[in-house]
C-alpha cells in the first residue's frame, strides 16, 4: 500500500519548516504513473467512504500526490486548517508552488492555483 496525498498551496511561515503542506487523503495498492487518474477511497474523516477521482501529479519518498476537485479540496483544505493554525502558514506564490510540484504544470498547464 502507498498512501496517497494532496498538496495544499501552502507554506509554514516558520523557516525551520519543510516547504510543503501535505494531506493525506487514503492509500492505495495500484501501481500508478504520472498523469493516470484513478478512483480512490478516503479513509480520512474529511470524506470517508467516499469515492472520488484524482490524478497523479508526482511521487515523493514513497507517497504518491495527487490532485483532485474543488469539494475533496476545499475540505481537506478545511480540515487541515482545523488543527493547524492558519496564521502559521502563508500562501505559496504561482512560482513556489510549480517550483515544489513542477510536473502539475506539465500535466494540468494552465490551472489556477485556489487557495
Amino acid at each position: 500500500m502507498v498512501d496517497v496525498y494532496l498538496p495544499l498551496p501552502y507554506t509554514p511561515k516558520a523557516i525551520n519548516k519543510e516547504p510543503c503542506v501535505l494531506f493525506k487523503l487514503g492509500s492505495t495498492s495500484l501501481s500508478l504513473e504520472l498523469g493516470q487518474e484513478f478512483e480512490l477511497t478516503s479513509t480520512v474523516n474529511i470524506c470517508k467512504n467516499i469515492y472520488f477521482t484524482v490524478m497523479v501529479i508526482g511521487f515523493d519518498n514513497g507517497i504518491v500526490l495527487v490532485q483532485v476537485s474543488g469539494d475533496i479540496f476545499e475540505q481537506a483544505k478545511k480540515s487541515f486548517f482545523s488543527s493547524h493554525s492558519q496564521e502559521d502558514y502563508r500562501p505559496l506564490s504561482e512560482q513556489e508552488y510549480y517550483s515544489l510540484y513542477p510536473e502539475e504544470l506539465k500535466l494540468i498547464p494552465g490551472r489556477v492555483i485556489v487557495y
